[in-house]
């Protein structure tokens, strides 16, 4: 397994993951928000293993992204928030066991390791005072 990941493959995973559950015209529409994404992924430039990206939707704010502890930026538009879950639980998911499993059917075994994609993620439930979270793993 890889020590690290650079940010030419943090940009790369998540917008081939994009790509597989949008048709043009979506991505389009969002396109600006993709290249926000894409310029906080490159900020990060290397990633360690064990390092943790956080994507938490924060309602009336956006797409808050956190990496090591420590925020990094928030994309606005609940649409786009919308378009990244799409990544696990869209009609083309990086891991269907994920998926299902997220969206509550029957429990199986999630693999350590996702097979074509540097993304895994663990969804908690939101309570009352915490928004709807993702956790993003690296080794």
């Amino acid at each position: 397994m890889k020590s690290s990941l650079t940010a030419k493959e943090l940009i790369a995973s998540p917008n081939n993951a994009l790509a597989a559950n949008h048709i043009p015209a979506e991505l389009a529409l969002i396109e600006s928000r993709i290249g926000e994404l894409n310029r906080v992924m490159r900020s990060i430039r290397v990633i360690r293993k064990g390092g943790v990206i956080f994507i938490d939707y924060l309602p009336g704010r956006g797409t808050r992204i956190t990496v090591n502890g420590k925020e990094k930026d928030t994309i606005k538009g609940e649409e786009f928030f919308q378009a990244l879950l799409r990544i696990w639980i869209g009609r083309k998911p990086v891991d269907g066991r994920l998926r299902d499993s997220m969206l509550g059917g029957a429990p199986r075994s999630i693999s350590s390791s996702v097979k074509g994609s540097l993304w895994r993620a663990s969804a908690s439930q939101p309570g009352a005072r915490r928004p709807p979270r993702a956790r993003y793993m690296f080794g």
